[in-house]
């Protein structure tokens, strides 16, 4: 059996992607009197359970079935109560024992199994299957088409800030990163460094992906609290710091803390908030009043900025509507807003890059530019009432 360890919490779901012979078994669900979805096999995950073992113990109970072969694909925050993130885990399932029948009557009215270009024809289709062939397509190809299609269907409201985490992001992350001006995130942490030396604890830190800063923030601070609901960074910052880290659930604009911070960090995050000001706005809520909130913006007139963005799409190292263009102005007004003021600190203004060429036969652009920062680093405190 192949799986991969996640941080997980009691109550988040597993759901089994059943391929076996080139179909998938999909079960029918009781969602209500008059509502009946077609959906994946799958169920919560009780305490102290791992998304695998819960799985297992799910399709044992539910469709009769045990499990020989499985591999897990990635996670999405399938639903947000304000202050609770609830991830979905998703496992690729190619070997099983039994055959599988509706065991738990209460939930499972039928199930059958189809080949999966037979789902296009079937109307009452639930949202995990459609979020499975998502992560389906990331292991086989050739089902992107059919995943087209069905999104295309999707009634859902898009949550802000959704992710989708699934095998491989941390990697593909470092590999961006890479691309990125070495001396300009030298320069950012000297500055975030002498900025640290003087702040006071307790500290958050929002979106602190694998840890680069966090490592920097813990030679100051014994402890932080992180917000960070992609389970394939929460798996990494849990290996490299342990007791040392705590999490906070909530998605960025509506997150909840029983805490006040002394100390906000928010590097390299903004650009990725569906809705900055409602972040802005939950910051100042869990901010103490003598509090400093730190903020790093991308410069998004830069040269460097353009040629990055033209070299995702031409790779597709990272998802375009997970990326907004927010310039200094939108961000200091938004602060204004919120009673904020600020100090503005332009970073990186001598740097060059080099990016390198992968599979397409594409030019290795060279930059160096003293006109223009790579990034601004901003300071903000709230206003004396």
């Amino acid at each position: 059996m192949e799986s991969k360890g996640t941080i997980t919490a009691e109550g988040n779901g597993a759901v089994g992607i059943l391929l076996v012979d080139g179909k998938i078994l999909i079960d029918l669900r009781r969602m209500g009197k008059n509502v009946d979805l077609w959906e994946l096999p799958g169920g919560k995950i009780n305490k102290w359970e791992t998304p695998a073992d819960a799985l297992k113990r799910e399709l044992e109970e539910e469709i009769g079935i045990k499990v020989k072969k499985m591999q897990w694909l990635g996670a999405k925050n399938q639903a947000v109560h304000w202050g609770h993130a609830e991830f979905e885990h998703y496992f690729l399932v190619t070997e099983i024992e039994g055959e599988p029948f509706p065991k738990s009557q209460k939930e499972v009215k039928e199930i059958k199994w189809v080949y999966p270009e037979e789902l296009k024809e079937i109307i009452n289709l639930g949202w995990r299957i459609l979020d499975g062939m998502f992560f389906l397509t990331r292991k086989l190809g050739r089902y992107k088409e059919l995943y087209s299609v069905l999104k295309a269907r999707d009634q859902r409201p898009s949550l802000s800030f959704t992710y989708f985490a699934h095998s491989g992001t941390v990697k593909t992350w470092w590999k961006e990163e890479k691309l990125n001006p070495k001396s300009v995130f030298d320069e950012e942490e000297l500055e975030l460094t002498k900025i640290l030396s003087e702040s006071k604890g307790p500290i958050l830190e929002t979106g602190p992906g694998y840890g680069r800063l966090t490592s920097l923030i813990l030679k100051k601070f014994k402890n932080v609290d992180l917000l960070e609901i992609n389970p394939d960074f929460r798996t990494v910052l849990m290996k490299r710091f342990g007791h040392r880290v705590h999490f906070i659930d909530g998605v960025a604009e509506r997150f909840k803390s029983s805490r006040k911070y002394k100390t906000i960090l928010c590097a390299e995050m903004i650009e990725h908030i569906k809705d900055p000001y409602s972040f802005i706005s939950n910051v100042r809520s869990v901010l103490s009043k003598d509090g400093v909130f730190i903020l790093t913006l991308d410069n998004t007139e830069s040269s460097w900025r353009k040629i990055r963005d033209n070299f995702r799409r031409l790779y597709g190292a990272s998802t375009p509507e997970y990326y907004r263009k927010i310039s200094l102005k939108s961000i200091t007004n938004l602060l204004k807003d919120a009673g904020f003021h600020f100090d503005v600190k332009e970073i990186g203004y001598n740097y060059t890059v080099s990016l390198p060429v992968g599979q397409k036969n594409i030019p290795i652009p060279q930059i160096r530019n003293k006109k223009e920062p790579y990034m601004f680093l901003i300071i903000s405190t709230l206003y004396e009432e």
